[in-house]
């Protein structure tokens, strides 16, 4: 008996062990720091460039929005010359990927910015409402670039899902006129966990 107690002891202390671990090795990749690059005014203004655009978009399923989300949007982005930083405002649609019934109409805001005490690193925040009420938000800043694409580490809270992200990648790439935009959270196992794909057009 006692060398039965023993082992059972032995597995119980193994298997705490093991998902003590298990949550160290999240909070470590959840939370891993991501360095911030310099990103050249005229990359910025290149990708995120000045003018309307009319664009769709596609959200993976959430608890909330079980079938997923499929959004209709009138994209709009200033150039502010003075303050030297880029704003958007997104008018969309959302609707049931399945049903198409509306689910919602919001307005998300937002702006690319430099900030005087660090050189050229790109900044981004945004902020989305829903019957006036702010019901996500974003912050994060730049970590890669290409020739035409800006890669950005992002922090965010979204209302389509009860949960907050702090390593939610968004990568913007032009081609011509199109403006690409994707948000990935990966899963902690493989996979992503939650996905935005977006696709404007230039008017």
């Amino acid at each position: 008996m006692k060398s039965q107690s023993s082992v059972v002891i032995k597995s119980v202390i193994v298997m705490i062990a093991v998902f003590a671990t298990i949550g160290l090795l999240r909070w470590v990749y959840l939370n891993a720091p991501r360095t911030a690059i310099d990103v050249d005014e005229s990359l910025l203004m290149k990708v995120v460039k000045p003018g309307k655009y009319v664009g769709e978009g596609v959200y993976s399923p959430t608890p909330l929005y079980k079938n997923g989300l499929t959004t209709e949007n009138v994209l709009v982005i200033t150039e502010n010359k003075t303050e030297k930083n880029i704003s958007y405002v997104n008018e969309l649609i959302a609707r049931d990927s399945k049903t198409n019934e509306t689910q919602y109409k919001g307005t998300r805001k937002g702006k690319y910015f430099y900030k005087p005490t660090h050189g050229s690193n790109l900044f981004n925040t945004s902020e989305t409402f829903v019957d006036g009420q702010v019901v996500s938000t974003s912050y994060g800043y730049a970590t890669a670039k290409t020739d035409n694409s800006i890669d950005f580490h992002i922090n965010c809270a979204w209302h389509i899902i009860d949960e907050e992200y702090n390593n939610v990648s968004k990568d913007l790439k032009r081609v011509g006129d199109v403006l690409y935009g994707t948000f990935t959270h990966p899963g902690f196992f493989g996979g992503d966990a939650l996905t935005f794909h977006e696709k404007y057009v230039q008017e």
